[in-house]
């Protein structure tokens, strides 16, 4: 009779073990499940950051425009031109263009100039908020929301400032041509006449 009894037991103690586990298996799994969720939102926070990151720190300026307003600019471009990206959210995109260009960037950014996803791009002067001027070539693709400007703005002032360090060299090269009195002729590398002076 006690081996029954210890049989009894032995059943009541090992049913009761095995409804603990089962009872308990869920919570278990639940607890692995939210874990490896958090382990993921964490990798997509910190994907996200280095997103953000790339965007503000580019190389190049990057702004969204619709309806004539700014919806986003990087920390790139703001420190271009000298605004705080705090205060972007009220900002017209024409504020951040010279005058004599603001009418026709209008144009070219409307609603209805260029088709989805096709490429426009211009070089123009940026107008920084100390009121310099920064030259830039832009580059703008309309998104899928039909009145959003995608913009890329390029900082061109070396090239700009290297064009005209090479106009000022070809025209004192053509005056130094010009003053000698017996007759020059500059040529290429294939021997192309470029200038000749006035003796020639």
């Amino acid at each position: 009779a006690h081996g029954r009894l210890m049989w009894v037991y032995s059943a009541i103690g090992g049913g009761f073990l095995l409804s603990l586990l089962l009872s308990c298996w869920p919570i278990l799994r639940l607890r692995a499940e939210l874990r490896e969720r958090e382990k993921a939102r964490l990798q997509i926070v910190a994907s996200s950051e280095r997103i953000q990151d790339l965007y503000n720190h580019a190389p190049c300026g990057y702004l969204s425009v619709k309806d004539g307003r700014v919806t986003a600019i990087n920390d790139t471009l703001c420190r271009w031109l000298g605004i705080d990206p705090a205060g972007t959210d009220r900002l017209g995109f024409s504020e951040l263009c010279v005058p004599e260009k603001r009418a026709e960037l209008e144009v070219w950014l409307s609603s209805r100039n260029g088709a989805l996803h096709t490429k426009q791009e211009r070089e123009t002067e940026l107008l920084g908020a100390d009121g310099r001027r920064l030259p830039v070539w832009l580059t703008a693709v309309r998104s899928d929301n039909d009145s959003e400007w995608r913009i890329t703005a390029v900082d061109v002032t070396e090239r700009k400032h290297a064009e005209t360090l090479a106009a000022r060299a070809r025209d004192l090269a053509a005056s130094i041509v010009n003053t000698v009195r017996q007759p020059l002729l500059v040529l290429t590398e294939d021997l192309r006449i470029t200038a000749a002076n006035r003796p020639f």
